[in-house]
């Protein structure tokens, strides 16, 4: 096994492999297999998550004036997303027409607001079992992150409720195009800055993705079942309770917010181990009303092992392990 350097909040994306190249699929390859594994809902292929907000926003008939809740501390990229379109807010208000309900880290949120508001499931690094309940929060759409969950270069999904919405979805797919230069910025930002930002200041607004980004896409999802099995093995090693969790809840977090001490600040601070560093995590898992804690973020996606982590932080190992411990009381 190699042991890395240091680990981020979600797995290093992978290039497209030489057969992606050469094999031949479609959006609508993909949202069939995504159906197969969850045929209740009506999912819908972006270029990524938040090409597929936008998509939604605009399909709801959102403009300027009209303002849509979202938790403070969100990234940049989300503010600027619902910027294309509507007004972001981070407070209450009677106004707000449409609310993102952030299930930060794969850890299903609640929400209180009134019906009247339209919920956005802001799933975006959360794995999902197959059969689980995407839309634990009742929203009308739920958006999952591709990078984020799978490691693949491109791609966001918007999971619908019902087969009109997915339809006028795709609709705004196809009149947006497919942009293999902004593929191209993205398949290059890892190694530079400016191609990341060029990829970011169009982001927002895309439609499509061409076929190599496609069939990784395809070749990745259809690796779910094996990812959840490896996840499950993995959360079963580091906490039974957490294996038990992710069974019950049908979703496998990409991080678990661990109590900052001073020798675990050290350690996500000091050492270089987690490229992430300290976060902040909303323990009242609520909205809109919320409570944030700072957290060290313990990454547990695809990429990493419990014998990795271990290595990382002896802390973690069974003879040690009470010396370690989360806000959610798995450890």
């Amino acid at each position: 096994m190699t042991i890395r350097k240091s680990i981020f909040l979600w797995p290093d994306p992978q290039s497209p492999s030489l057969g992606d190249v050469f094999r031949r699929t479609s959006a609508y390859e993909i949202e069939d297999l995504l159906r197969s594994y969850w045929p209740e809902i009506f999912p819908v292929l972006f270029s990524s998550a938040r090409s597929g907000l936008t998509a939604i926003l605009q399909h709801l008939g959102l403009s300027r004036p009209d303002l849509v809740w979202c938790p403070p501390y969100s990234s940049h990229c989300l503010f600027e997303s619902i910027g294309r379109v509507a007004t972001p807010i981070t407070e209450q208000s009677n106004k707000v027409q449409i609310a993102l309900i952030y299930h930060q880290w794969g850890f299903p949120g609640f929400h209180q607001w009134p019906e009247s508001v339209i919920i956005i499931e802001d799933s975006v690094d959360t794995l999902f079992l197959p059969n689980a309940d995407i839309f634990s929060a009742g929203g009308r759409f739920a958006i999952q992150s591709l990078p984020k969950v799978y490691g693949c270069v491109c791609g966001g999904v918007v999971f619908c409720r019902n087969e009109k919405d997915a339809q006028a979805l795709i609709n705004i797919r196809k009149q947006r195009g497919i942009s293999r230069i902004q593929t191209l910025l993205r398949m290059l930002s890892s190694r530079s800055r400016s191609a990341y930002l060029y990829w970011h200041g169009a982001e927002s607004l895309r439609g499509g993705l061409p076929n190599t980004a496609l069939c990784q896409i395809l070749r990745k999802v259809n690796m779910l079942p094996k990812f959840v099995q490896n996840r499950l093995d993995f959360l079963s090693d580091l906490s039974p309770s957490l294996a038990e969790h992710a069974k019950n809840t049908g979703c496998i977090p990409s991080n678990l917010p661990i109590i900052v001490t001073p020798k675990i600040k050290k350690i996500w601070c000091s050492n270089g181990s987690f490229r992430a560093g300290l976060r902040n995590f909303n323990i009242s898992r609520t909205a809109p009303y919320v409570k944030w804690r700072t957290v060290a973020p313990l990454p547990l996606h695809i990429d990493v092992d419990y014998d990795e982590l271990c290595n990382l932080i002896p802390m973690l190992k069974h003879e040690n392990k009470s010396e370690v411990k989360d806000e959610l009381g798995f450890f």
